[in-house]
């Protein structure tokens, strides 16, 4: 089953969760089961807190992306 509702991922380039995966790789793994994926964000230099280590740019992606529901 897919999800279809707008999707955004942030990670940090260091979380171990992703396990070095890139974001193509990320992309990939996304959409068999995304179909509306607005974006993958590796975030340089960060581990898995990443809200924590980079508030900025977490607010910032998050802004940018609640910004674009209203698009198609």
């Amino acid at each position: 089953m897919k999800v279809s509702q707008p999707t955004l991922f942030i990670a940090g380039q260091k979380d171990g969760v992703i396990q070095g995966a890139s974001k193509e790789q990320l992309e990939e793994s996304f959409s068999r089961g995304v179909d509306d994926l607005r974006g993958v964000h590796l975030i340089p230099e960060t581990g898995h807190w990443v809200q924590q280590e980079r508030p900025d740019e977490v607010n910032g992606l998050l802004l940018d992306f609640l910004g674009s529901l209203g698009e198609p």
